[in-house]
């Protein structure tokens, strides 16, 4: 889940302090003050980490599949002492308590993704005016990335750095032409470091895509070099032998192919020179003898197995096309033969710098796809679902489980995935309000699962998706419990429910993160505060609800929870209101104070306070008339 947000000079906000998320968080406030902005930077760095294209580089995507902002002028605070500096902070925690060693410390690059279970970044970005043939735009460029986290109890933080003479440093401390380094990848230099080692030497810089560091550059350690090859060539050759494949050794880049491999090996012990030092001859046999159960483990442990194939592009660049397609071919039947599942292989840019004899990567696989993964658990459903249709599309998203932003694809979710098998809170069927320390998960068909709750929220008696052919699919509802309508003629609520409660329900158990913009929009009170009990049983599954919304009725259920003892304030629930300072003209935002019965210590205001003004006006509207009569 997100455990923190911190915007500095974003938009509306010139620093929202950091903002502890819980389970459920919902975000209020009056129109045009800056509530959805929390949201928009949560989805801009989301948008930024999934954009495919090598011309990203270390600029922030202000315009693209969630977002649309404009350039860096748009979304950076207008006050006076921004210093031209836009900062985001977010940290991801899981739901276990980190009790973490102040001493300890890490071999970089062996980080590996089971391991972590806290991780954050502090960015900031400076503008940078980029002008092509036909327009000149403010970009967003990132000066500095600042990663931190909690691995197996042991905190470590790494802060990097833009050095515009980083480049004609290492060109003349290595003594390289400095073209080899300003072709690669953008490097960032270290500024400080805690809690963590070095395999060998220090690095002397980082190479970053978007704002993720994705590879070290190391000094060349022929030594270690050598060891890890010498055992490389053992472990390689045995599964080749064994699977009647040569190996072309003799190529003078098949050394960074196999260090590679050595690495990934033996990355779960942590420290390779300790586990060299440790085989001696019978335990090396012994290894030998199960080697393929070792090399089968490794790759399907790590959840950048898939790199196995991607390395020849990635470390053996000026192959000729035959050494090329052999080697490919020898790969994938070993693969095969260990019963790897098949990736779809992704090429990555070569560089010259990377067949240097002077410099060496490490990559810092497991990190990046752990940060990328807790991005990718980020599901966003917009304010304006889609308006009731009679036909939809029979085609889904590139995540054929997700609903899609508007809700657009939620009739190819249920028609494909009804009788797909989830684990589930149900909600109570005899009438009886939620009651979460009464429920257990349990096994159940998304379609089943989806019908319970439509009817426990007084939505609709039943749902049913239909194929009609080439003009797609329909979703009937059932409403009186009578006749099948479409959505067309039952009204605009299920259209905009249906979405959120498909959604909530298919989202993967443990730690997805579900953005939503007023859920409550066209649904009756009732429905509003039976919404509230949805959120509360996806926190059950570990799966954080974040939503911004206006309902009062939503807001009340929560302190209804909080009252009746289910859960705690500030642990498990928390409401921050956004308001704007009248004298600085920023968005500020507090945290809604709540106790353990439910009330609200003090009202801000302009927090849902109208309701209470307009019964007093009410009654002294009657009262004077009644006197006067």
């Amino acid at each position: 889940m997100i455990n923190s947000l911190q915007l500095k000079n974003f938009k509306s906000f010139t620093d929202t302090t950091k903002l502890n998320l819980t389970p459920i968080t919902l975000i209020s406030g009056q129109n045009s003050i800056g509530k959805s902005s929390l949201i928009q930077s949560i989805l801009l760095l989301k948008q930024t980490l999934e954009v495919q294209s090598p011309d990203i580089d270390d600029s922030l995507i202000l315009n693209g599949s969630y977002v649309t902002l404009g350039d860096f002028k748009d979304i950076l605070n207008n006050s006076s002492h921004n210093n031209g500096k836009i900062q985001f902070n977010i940290e991801f925690s899981n739901t276990k308590a980190i009790n973490s060693d102040e001493n300890a410390t890490l071999n970089l690059p062996y980080i590996l993704f089971d391991e972590i279970n806290h991780l954050g970044i502090n960015l900031e970005y400076v503008n940078s005016l980029s002008i092509d043939e036909n327009l000149s735009l403010n970009i967003p460029r990132l000066s500095k990335s600042s990663i931190f986290g909690c691995v197996e109890e042991k905190k470590f933080e790494l802060i990097l750095k833009h050095n515009n003479d980083l480049v004609s440093n290492l060109a003349h401390k290595f003594n390289l032409d400095a073209r080899l380094l300003t072709n690669d990848d953008f490097l960032f230099e270290v500024e400080k470091t805690k809690g963590l080692i070095y395999q060998s030497e220090k690095p002397v810089a980082f190479l970053m895509n978007t704002f993720l560091p994705y590879s070290l550059l190391f000094p060349l350690n022929e030594e270690v070099l050598k060891l890890q090859n010498e055992l490389m060539l053992d472990i390689l050759n045995y599964i080749c032998n064994k699977n009647n494949i040569s190996l072309p050794s003799h190529h003078k880049n098949i050394n960074r192919y196999l260090t590679y491999l050595a690495r990934k090996l033996i990355s779960h012990r942590k420290s390779f020179q300790d586990s060299i030092e440790s085989i001696d001859q019978e335990q090396y046999q012994l290894i030998e003898s199960k080697i393929e159960e070792i090399f089968i483990e490794t790759i399907r442990d790590n959840p950048l197995h898939m790199q196995f194939r991607n390395i020849i592009d990635f470390y053996i660049p000026r192959l000729d096309e035959n050494s090329y397609h052999e080697i490919n071919l020898k790969l994938d039947k070993v693969l095969d033969n260990l019963n790897v599942a098949k990736k779809q292989k992704k090429r990555l840019k070569s560089s010259p710098l990377r067949s240097s004899k002077i410099l060496e990567y490490i990559d810092l696989d497991d990190y990046n796809f752990a940060l990328k993964n807790l991005f990718k658990k980020i599901y966003y459903l917009g304010p304006l679902r889609e308006e009731p249709k009679a036909f939809y599309t029979r085609f889904g998203a590139s995540d054929p489980m997700y609903v899609g932003q508007k809700g657009e694809n939620v009739a190819f979710v249920l028609k494909h995935y009804s009788k797909k098998e989830i684990n589930t809170i149900l909600p109570p069927t005899d009438g009886s309000n939620f009651n979460p320390n009464k429920q257990t998960i349990q096994k159940c068909k998304l379609g089943v699962a989806v019908q319970k709750w439509m009817k426990y929220l007084g939505i609709a008696e039943n749902i049913k998706v239909e194929n009609i052919g080439n003009l797609g699919l329909s979703i009937q509802a059932n409403i009186t419990g009578e006749k099948d309508s479409t959505l067309t003629n039952v009204g605009v609520g299920v259209s905009q429910i249906l979405p959120i409660v498909v959604l909530g329900l298919s989202a993967p158990m443990n730690e997805s993160i579900l953005i939503l913009e007023q859920p409550e929009l066209h649904l009756h009170p009732y429905v509003q505060s039976r919404l509230g009990d949805f959120f509360v049983a996806l926190t059950l599954l570990k799966k954080q609800v974040i939503a911004e919304t206006h309902s009062e009725h939503l807001i009340n259920r929560m302190r209804y929870h909080i009252a009746k003892g289910y859960f705690k304030y500030d642990e498990e629930i928390s409401i921050l209101f956004v308001k704007r300072n009248n004298e600085s003209k920023q968005s500020e935002i507090t945290k809604i104070q709540i106790d353990e019965y439910g009330s609200i210590d003090s009202f801000p205001d302009g927090f849902f306070d109208e309701t209470e003004k307009q019964l007093n006006e009410i009654l002294t509207a009657a009262f004077e008339r009644e006197l006067f009569e």
